[in-house]
């Protein structure tokens, strides 16, 4: 399956300004069911693009532009992947990973520690209306239900600039953008001691389904999950599924910054009103 994504941004600024280093977390992460075919990307002003690695191996685009002062600043980028179908399901989850909680090995546990521990600091789990994985019930089974029941609680909202609200903030308000759904979830799994990261990237939209809560034009945002033998799995309570080629991610990380599709900073003597336009057009080639 052929795919291409056209993603633009354009920030507006009500007086001129010169602008930092901008980091572009956009490339869809290379894999096995995700194959580069071309990409490229234009700044409008015009900046030296480097591309490198992150410290969660995402792929980054660095852009560095000289001292001008301008009114706009403009990033669009093209990307042509070919994608192959993929069963969310097509894994085997160990023995000592069936049960929750989840029994990782000590050396798992050191490279997985960053994605361990508590982040919010109330006990979200007392705070649900249901009972997250009843007794006899296994890890795929009751993370199935986790995500569906996430869905039914929490009222899409569509929200395209703002920090994500905190877990209970969610949780009190029943509704949210999905950066807030996966907040949210990734607090739920690391109370429950799973290994648990953010992700963000596309969803594609050519999809025949009717009731999923699509991008709508903008970055999605959900989570992944370490279960022992079957590695990082991608689930997302936005739209209650576990992850399929559909979902392309660009970035994963610990937090929402690690995640932002783009980040910088302008520099001015005063504080400088500025808007943001952004748009993302993915279409599937019909051969």
């Amino acid at each position: 399956m052929l795919v291409s994504i056209d993603y633009e941004v354009l920030y507006i600024y009500d007086e001129p300004v010169s602008f930092s280093p901008l980091t572009l977390r956009i490339l869809p992460r290379p894999g096995p069911f995700v194959r580069w075919l071309e990409w490229s990307l234009k700044t409008d002003p015009v900046g030296d693009t480097q591309h490198r690695i992150d410290h969660f191996s995402n792929q980054c685009l660095y852009v560095f532009f000289d001292t001008t002062l301008h009114e706009k600043l403009r990033a669009s980028a093209k990307f042509e992947l070919a994608l192959t179908p993929r069963n969310p399901f097509h894994f085997l989850v160990e023995s000592r990973g069936l049960e929750v909680p989840v029994s990782y090995t000590t050396r798992e546990r050191f490279v997985l520690s960053p994605f361990l521990g508590q982040t919010a600091p109330e006990r979200l789990l007392s705070m649900l209306p249901f009972r997250p994985f009843p007794d006899g019930v296994s890890v795929v089974e009751g993370l199935t239900d986790l995500l569906l029941r996430l869905h039914e609680l929490v009222t899409y909202e569509a929200r395209e600039t703002g920090h994500p609200r905190p877990p209970v903030t969610t949780l009190t308000l029943r509704r949210g953008a999905c950066r807030d759904t996966a907040i949210l979830l990734d607090a739920i799994l690391r109370e429950m001691g799973f290994a648990a990261r953010l992700v963000s990237g596309f969803l594609c939209e050519f999809q025949t389904d009717p009731g999923k809560r699509l991008a709508k034009g903008a970055m999605h945002a959900w989570n992944e999950v370490f279960l022992p033998g079957a590695g990082w799995i991608g689930v997302d309570a936005t739209n209650g599924v576990f992850c399929d080629h559909h979902y392309l991610p660009t970035a994963v990380g610990i937090t929402a910054e690690d995640i932002a599709p783009i980040s910088g900073s302008y520099y001015s003597t005063k504080t400088v009103s500025s808007r943001l336009e952004s748009k993302i057009l993915l279409t599937q080639d019909a051969t």
